[in-house]
This record gives C-alpha cells, sequence and structure tokens, in this order.
C-alpha cells in the first residue's frame, strides 16, 4: 500500500471517527436538554403531570396559592390544607402542600378533579397514599363550608406521560396522583375515588 493510500485510509477513519462523536455529543446534548426543560415541569420533576390535556373546566374562583379547603383521609391520619396550583407546571404551590390542579373540576362538582401531592419530598403529604384501596373515605372540605365525602373506587400505577388520567369522568370523582415508588420519579401512582354524598 502506498503512502498516499494509507493516508486516504487514515483520513477517511478520522472523518469518520469525527462524524461519529458529533452524533453522539448530540444525541447527548439533546437528551440532556430535554431533561433540563423537564424539570420544570411538574409531571417530569415532581414529578406528576405534564399538562392538562382536555379542554379547562370554569374558573375555579381560587387564586393560585389560595387555600381552597382541606383534604382528609382518615386511614393515612392525613388532614391538610389543600390549595389551588395555576396550572400543571405550578411546582411552587405544590411544595406547599397537596394542591387542586388547576383547569380540572372543584372537588364534588361535575367532573374529574385532580389533586396532587409529593410522596418523598415536601413534608411528604402522600406518601401513605399506596396503602389506599377501594372503599376507603377521602373528605374534601371546602373553604365555603361545603363537606364532600368520596369513596376510593380505583388504585393504579401509570407512566409519566400517561395523563389521561385528568381526563372528564361522568361522575364527580376526584384523582390522587403522587411519583411511584416512594423516592423514585419513574412511574405515578393514582387514586380515583368517586363522591359517596
Amino acid at each position: 500500500m502506498s503512502a498516499f493510500s494509507r493516508k486516504r485510509h487514515v483520513l477517511r477513519a478520522l472523518v469518520i471517527l469525527t462524524l461519529l462523536v458529533g452524533v453522539a455529543t448530540l444525541a447527548l446534548g439533546q437528551s440532556l436538554a430535554g431533561t433540563a426543560a423537564g424539570q420544570g415541569r411538574l409531571w417530569t420533576a415532581m414529578p406528576l403531570l405534564v399538562r392538562v390535556s382536555t379542554p379547562p373546566v370554569p374558573a375555579s374562583g381560587y387564586a393560585p396559592g389560595e387555600t381552597v379547603g382541606s383534604i382528609i383521609i382518615p386511614k393515612i391520619s392525613l388532614d391538610l390544607p389543600l390549595g389551588e396550583m395555576a396550572n400543571c407546571d405550578d411546582q411552587a404551590n405544590l411544595d406547599r402542600g397537596p394542591c387542586h390542579i388547576g383547569g380540572t373540576a372543584l372537588p364534588g362538582r361535575e367532573g374529574n378533579s385532580g389533586i396532587a401531592g409529593h410522596r418523598s419530598t415536601c413534608s411528604q403529604p402522600f406518601r401513605e397514599l399506596g396503602s389506599l384501596a377501594a372503599g376507603d373515605e377521602i373528605v374534601i372540605l371546602e373553604r365555603t363550608g361545603a363537606r364532600f365525602s368520596f369513596r376510593v373506587s380505583a388504585t393504579w400505577v401509570v407512566s409519566p406521560s400517561d395523563v389521561w388520567v385528568l381526563d372528564p369522568t361522568p361522575e364527580p370523582s376526584i384523582t390522587l396522583i403522587t411519583c411511584h415508588p416512594v423516592g423514585s420519579d419513574a412511574s405515578r401512582l393514582i387514586v380515583r375515588a368517586t363522591l359517596s354524598r
């Protein structure tokens, strides 16, 4: 093999290596950018939801950060204020405690009311949510004095992209959402409860 031919092979190998390194760097950069962008979204960073995928219901009447009322779950000894989130990206209000997700029905009204809470950070209000089972009671006391009692109808685990859990329901329902398992954001634990009285 001539010196010229060897130089061509070396040059070709360098070009191919450079292209491979460039593609790998681009892929890594896109992956990191996607991860960084996702950190600002609840479903990814809370992690809970990306967006409410359904058309928003009429405004709740509560401003972000306001107390809507209280959420009481006797089985896990939970009795905490329930805040209002501006939308699913409102991490600041969620960090204060359980929150009604803006754009979903208010608890006790027609449709599906989304309620999010942390499981292993920020006082861990939903840490024991996994122990709930069908028939367990969840009570929402509104600031107005209205009381709504719900009974758990189902629990399941979904992937982070399954925002359909907030789709409207034919009966007044609440959908509690938190990360799963405890200490991980790999999946989401969903607890659905329907109005009992």
